[in-house]
């Protein structure tokens, strides 16, 4: 569920669920996703692969502080996609 733009609160609003709640399960997803992704990707054949980056700011894009928390601020996501199966 993804209402109001992705946000965690957005979340719990809709579900009736304490933030924490949410962000809990979403660190559980997390980790199963991470291991079931280890699990099925193994050793694979790349000859052709895709590379694209995504740029984003989370809380602030300029201007941080020295007490800002070390998460705020700019962050890159790297993707890569195999070509010709559009595995990513």
């Amino acid at each position: 569920m993804i209402p109001e733009k992705g946000s965690i609160r957005g979340v719990a609003r809709a579900t009736g669920h304490d933030k924490g709640t949410i962000s809990k399960w979403l660190e559980i997803a997390g980790t199963h996703c991470k291991e079931v992704t280890k699990y099925f990707l193994q050793d694979l054949n790349l000859k052709r692969v895709e590379v694209d980056e995504i740029w984003e700011f989370i809380k602030k894009q300029k201007n941080l502080k020295d007490d800002d928390p070390e998460e705020y601020g700019d962050v890159y996501s790297l993707t890569a996609m195999k070509s010709d199966m559009r595995l990513f």
